[in-house]
Protein backbone atom coordinates (compact mmCIF):
# COMPACT_ATOMS: atom_id res chain seq x y z
CA UNK A 1 0.00 0.00 0.00
CA UNK A 2 2.83 2.35 0.77
CA UNK A 3 3.84 2.26 -3.15
CA UNK A 4 0.30 2.17 -4.57
CA UNK A 5 -1.27 5.16 -2.21
CA UNK A 6 1.41 7.68 -3.98
CA UNK A 7 0.75 6.22 -7.12
CA UNK A 8 -2.46 6.22 -7.09
CA UNK A 9 -3.30 9.64 -6.00
CA UNK A 10 -0.76 11.18 -8.24
CA UNK A 11 -2.67 9.37 -11.39
CA UNK A 12 -5.83 10.47 -9.30
CA UNK A 13 -4.23 14.58 -9.59
CA UNK A 14 -2.98 13.89 -13.23
CA UNK A 15 -6.50 12.84 -14.70
CA UNK A 16 -9.15 12.92 -12.75
CA UNK A 17 -9.90 9.08 -12.80
CA UNK A 18 -7.38 6.15 -12.46
CA UNK A 19 -8.47 2.33 -12.23
CA UNK A 20 -6.35 -0.97 -11.87
CA UNK A 21 -7.00 -4.22 -11.02
CA UNK A 22 -6.39 -6.11 -7.94
CA UNK A 23 -7.19 -9.14 -6.18
CA UNK A 24 -10.77 -10.20 -5.33
CA UNK A 25 -11.29 -8.93 -1.56
CA UNK A 26 -14.33 -12.28 -1.85
CA UNK A 27 -11.44 -14.50 -2.52
CA UNK A 28 -9.59 -13.67 0.99
CA UNK A 29 -12.56 -14.16 3.08
CA UNK A 30 -11.35 -14.53 6.51
CA UNK A 31 -8.11 -13.37 5.74
CA UNK A 32 -6.49 -10.41 7.66
CA UNK A 33 -5.39 -7.71 4.72
CA UNK A 34 -1.82 -7.80 3.36
CA UNK A 35 -2.05 -11.83 3.46
CA UNK A 36 -0.44 -13.06 0.11
CA UNK A 37 -3.35 -15.01 -1.87
CA UNK A 38 -2.60 -17.21 -5.01
CA UNK A 39 -4.17 -13.80 -6.94
CA UNK A 40 -1.77 -11.19 -4.88
CA UNK A 41 -2.04 -9.17 -1.76
CA UNK A 42 -5.28 -9.79 0.30
CA UNK A 43 -7.07 -6.30 0.95
CA UNK A 44 -10.55 -6.02 1.92
CA UNK A 45 -13.49 -3.57 0.26
CA UNK A 46 -13.22 -1.58 3.41
CA UNK A 47 -9.70 -0.55 2.48
CA UNK A 48 -10.65 0.47 -1.04
CA UNK A 49 -13.67 2.54 0.22
CA UNK A 50 -10.87 4.06 2.43
CA UNK A 51 -8.60 5.05 0.19
CA UNK A 52 -11.28 6.65 -2.02
CA UNK A 53 -11.88 8.99 1.13
CA UNK A 54 -9.16 9.94 1.47
CA UNK A 55 -8.07 10.89 -2.17
CA UNK A 56 -11.50 12.76 -2.19
CA UNK A 57 -12.53 10.22 -4.97
CA UNK A 58 -15.97 8.13 -5.43
CA UNK A 59 -15.30 4.43 -5.57
CA UNK A 60 -17.54 2.99 -8.99
CA UNK A 61 -18.58 -0.41 -8.99
CA UNK A 62 -16.00 -3.04 -9.57
CA UNK A 63 -16.02 -4.96 -12.80
CA UNK A 64 -14.65 -8.70 -12.45
CA UNK A 65 -11.85 -9.28 -15.55
CA UNK A 66 -10.68 -12.08 -15.02
CA UNK A 67 -11.10 -15.12 -12.32
CA UNK A 68 -9.55 -13.95 -8.77
CA UNK A 69 -9.06 -10.42 -9.73
CA UNK A 70 -11.34 -7.55 -9.89
CA UNK A 71 -10.65 -3.88 -11.54
CA UNK A 72 -11.11 -0.68 -9.23
CA UNK A 73 -12.28 2.63 -10.59
CA UNK A 74 -12.16 5.88 -8.54
CA UNK A 75 -12.93 9.27 -9.94
CA UNK A 76 -12.06 12.51 -8.58
CA UNK A 77 -15.36 14.19 -6.52
CA UNK A 78 -16.25 17.61 -8.56
CA UNK A 79 -15.28 20.53 -7.40
CA UNK A 80 -17.97 21.69 -5.22
CA UNK A 81 -18.11 24.56 -2.86
CA UNK A 82 -17.65 24.48 0.74
CA UNK A 83 -21.22 22.94 2.35
CA UNK A 84 -21.21 25.55 5.24
CA UNK A 85 -21.40 28.31 2.30
CA UNK A 86 -25.43 28.71 3.22
CA UNK A 87 -24.99 27.67 6.97
CA UNK A 88 -26.73 24.99 8.61
CA UNK A 89 -30.20 26.12 7.68
CA UNK A 90 -32.81 24.07 5.83
CA UNK A 91 -31.31 25.79 3.26
CA UNK A 92 -27.80 25.00 3.00
CA UNK A 93 -26.23 21.73 1.74
CA UNK A 94 -26.13 20.24 5.04
CA UNK A 95 -30.08 19.92 5.20
CA UNK A 96 -29.21 17.29 2.38
CA UNK A 97 -27.19 14.69 4.63
CA UNK A 98 -29.18 12.27 5.74
CA UNK A 99 -27.40 10.74 8.68
CA UNK A 100 -29.41 7.93 9.84
CA UNK A 101 -28.14 7.01 6.41
CA UNK A 102 -24.95 6.29 7.62
CA UNK A 103 -24.51 3.06 9.03
CA UNK A 104 -22.01 3.95 11.32
CA UNK A 105 -23.82 7.03 13.12
CA UNK A 106 -26.98 5.77 13.36
CA UNK A 107 -25.09 2.49 15.19
CA UNK A 108 -23.09 4.73 17.39
CA UNK A 109 -26.45 7.21 18.03
CA UNK A 110 -28.26 4.15 18.95
CA UNK A 111 -26.24 2.54 21.38
CA UNK A 112 -25.83 6.11 22.87
CA UNK A 113 -29.54 6.04 23.65
CA UNK A 114 -29.68 2.87 24.90
CA UNK A 115 -27.07 4.01 27.39
CA UNK A 116 -28.54 6.80 28.54
CA UNK A 117 -31.82 5.62 28.39
CA UNK A 118 -33.97 9.02 28.13
CA UNK A 119 -37.75 9.29 29.59
CA UNK A 120 -40.34 9.69 27.32
CA UNK A 121 -41.20 12.82 26.90
CA UNK A 122 -44.37 12.39 29.24
CA UNK A 123 -42.35 11.91 32.19
CA UNK A 124 -41.27 15.37 31.83
CA UNK A 125 -42.81 18.20 34.24
CA UNK A 126 -42.28 21.83 33.24
CA UNK A 127 -41.68 21.88 37.32
CA UNK A 128 -38.85 19.57 37.54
Amino acid sequence: MSDLLPAVRDLLRAHGEVTFTVPDPDGGLGRYAGELTAHGTHRPWQTWTDLADLLHAHLLTPQRPADGRVQITLRAHAPARDPDHAGYGPDGDWARVNKLEDPVFLTTFVEALRRVNPRPAAAFSPSA
